[in-house]
């Protein structure tokens, strides 16, 4: 499962972005070891897993206000069993944020590739069900094959929609996987191949 998120520096609070479980598309990734503990847990409230890790800092610019602040968040790839309800970041004895799940995933029903006007790309659409779907990710393969490298062309998009333009994919049969995300629960369709243009002059 890819767990990421936001540590507000000044007040401690936490902030997840949605999580998605990743099939065989992603390896587990440990963070480093810190301060700040990551932690899974079950239906009835225990630890099923724990991560300490240390926040990754940068030094981020305030264009208007022509002021510098600093800010904080994490990104792991951890192992994923279906008793977890629950994630949340602790500090000491501190709960600084926590994520609940849903009462079920939400759901991909279908995927359709529509050649555009000017013959320019291919968009690629989807339909999920389901009102609290909160963000997708799509990765796309030349061939879904077992041990396919997928490379990833959205992240973290509230649009239903991807456009696959000839001047990445030109001449290409390309294969599209869709994960959608509810917060804790997600879900994932596979379609294609979708049949690229060459890009003209």
């Amino acid at each position: 499962m890819l767990v990421s998120g936001e540590v507000d520096l000044p007040t401690g609070k936490v902030t997840f972005r949605p999580v998605y479980v990743l099939d065989e598309l992603g390896a587990v990734r440990l963070p480093e070891p810190g301060e700040y503990t990551l932690e899974l847990l079950g239906a009835g409230g225990q630890v099923v897993g724990s991560y300490p890790f240390a926040p990754a800092k940068a030094i981020a610019d305030r264009l208007q206000a022509g002021t510098a602040f600093e800010s904080a968040g994490f990104h792991m790839t951890l192992p994923y069993a279906d008793s977890i309800q629950s994630i949340r970041v602790r500090r000491g004895d501190s709960i600084l944020g926590a994520l609940v799940a849903g009462a079920q995933p939400p759901s991909l029903v279908s995927a359709a590739g529509t050649l555009s006007a000017d013959s320019r790309a291919v968009r690629v659409r989807w339909s999920a069900k389901l009102a609290e779907v909160r963000r997708f990710i799509t990765w796309y393969a030349p061939r879904p094959m077992p041990g396919a490298t997928w490379q990833t062309i959205g992240v973290n998009s509230t649009a239903s929609w991807i456009d696959l333009r000839p001047e990445d994919f030109g001449g290409q049969r390309v294969w599209v996987q869709i994960l959608a995300s509810s917060g804790l629960r997600s879900t994932s369709l596979r379609a294609g191949p979708f049949a690229v243009p060459a890009g003209g002059p």
